[in-house]
């Protein structure tokens, strides 16, 4: 180790173990079981633990797993956007329904259970995709689309749909992996739209919607738990770490293999640049680097921070560029915590658009602003929901032609006038997100 390498690691670990609350720091002088302590981590607290609910909706599970869908099916999936539709109108996704029947049981078992985890073992993947990411997916979007199916109670339908989505994306939340996490925030947002176009069709009554609000408010998991995240990402990337170095020295038989495969690009610059690069370096970056992230995350969800994150990435591998592990174990959190922002601003804007409605049952207008909508509803959180998380201000909302609009100007941050644009004006010619009226694609 250089002279500038054990200055870093001096200065790094007094601030790092401070704090119990992290992977046990690597020091290359026994091996360390970082799967035994995720497992303790994400565990803690929590009664339900085995065996797995989910496992029937595996694929390759003794079951059969929940059955994907191509071609035709997946064409009919978009097609019906959260409009009632009839077996013959898509007899293709209607047969695919069925087929996936028994799998929804199975989902309608697994969510009645308060916690939820996934034990990692030796060897573990960390966030490499785990079976049930895949099938739940699956099983999200069929069993709404089963919801939507014609039928005499399409309110009950719908409304047990949308809590067994929020009470699954709940359960991925926990696990603390990223890849868990970006299923339920991926699944969640299908709720919100869901719920927006009942509103416009009349299946839920305006006079309804204030017990809807309860209903989501009670169920939705909210923001994910980045802080758990973020240890779980450190306690991988050390014991990915630890394994290509067992001993804290270039081990030429790892990277061999690398050297030779065409699965890695720059796998031959990569193998060579190892063996001049300095695991325990590589350790104290990573340790640096995740201790910054944790800082960048905590509070409340705003689009800056993913800004804050990405630039905490492009630093640390800048001023380590010359250490290959940090080169490919230092984790880019900020394409993640986008995505996570823009949900939390659906799910407050859907949230909103339930609190008009149920002033407007109420009252017979509509409020003149957001502050005006009545407090005698009882609704919870309503000063914190008027905030848009892409700005920290208020989400825009106007009366136009005695109707409401209400939108959030998006990543751009630029207000459109409620130019509704469904990739949260990311498009070439920017928009807004529309709320409401409902924007059907």
């Amino acid at each position: 180790m250089t002279l500038a390498t054990a200055m870093t690691v001096a200065l790094l670990l007094p601030t790092i173990s401070d704090n119990p609350e992290r992977p046990p720091q690597l020091t290359f002088e026994k091996h360390v079981d970082y799967a035994a302590w995720v497992n303790d981590l994400v565990s803690r607290g929590k009664a339900e633990l085995s065996p797995d609910p989910y496992e029937g909706l595996y694929p390759g599970s003794p079951s059969g797993g929940m059955p994907g869908f191509e071609g035709v099916v997946r064409e009919q999936f978009d097609k019906y956007h959260y409009r009632v539709w009839k077996a013959e109108d898509y007899p293709e996704l209607a047969a695919y329904i069925k087929t996936c029947s028994p799998y929804l049981d199975i989902l309608d078992q697994a969510v009645k259970r308060k916690d939820f985890w996934l034990p990692v073992r030796k060897g573990w993947t960390g966030t490499m995709p785990h079976p049930i990411f895949l099938g739940t997916g699956r099983a999200s979007r069929a069993l709404i689309a089963r919801a939507w199916m014609k039928q005499d109670q399409q309110a009950n339908a719908l409304t047990h749909a949308h809590k067994n989505v929020l009470r699954l994306a709940e359960h991925l939340q926990q696990t603390g992996q990223l890849i868990g996490n970006m299923v339920g925030i991926i699944a969640r947002p299908m709720v919100y739209d869901s719920l927006a176009s009942a509103l416009e069709h009349g299946i839920i009554k305006p006079e309804n919607a204030a017990s809807v609000y309860r209903r989501i408010h009670k169920y939705d998991p909210r923001s994910p738990d980045w802080d758990l995240i973020i240890q779980v990402e450190w306690a991988y990337q050390l014991d990915v770490l630890q394994n290509m170095c067992p001993d804290g020295k270039y081990n030429a038989e790892h990277w061999k293999g690398m050297a030779e495969t065409d699965l890695v690009d720059d796998g031959a610059r990569i193998a060579k640049l190892a063996a001049t690069s300095d695991p325990r370096e590589a350790t104290a970056a990573l340790d640096q680097h995740f201790t910054d992230l944790r800082q960048a995350v905590a509070g409340s969800p705003r689009l800056r921070k993913s800004t804050e994150l990405s630039r905490i990435a492009k630093d640390a591998k800048q001023r380590y560029q010359v250490n290959v592990y940090v080169e490919m174990l230092l984790s880019d959190l900020s394409g993640s915590y986008e995505r996570a922002v823009m949900t939390e601003s659906h799910r407050r804007g859907t949230l909103l658009t339930l609190a008009l409605h149920a002033h407007y049952a109420k009252h017979g207008k509509w409020p003149e602003s957001l502050k005006k909508i009545d407090k005698k509803l009882g609704f919870k959180a309503l000063k914190t929901l008027r905030r848009d998380p892409f700005t920290g201000k208020s989400f825009k909302y106007e009366l136009k032609d005695g109707q409401p609009l209400l939108y959030s100007v998006g990543y751009d941050g630029k207000d459109d006038g409620g130019r509704h644009d469904p990739k949260w004006g990311e498009s070439d010619n920017g928009g807004d997100f529309v709320f409401w009226p409902y924007q059907r694609p």
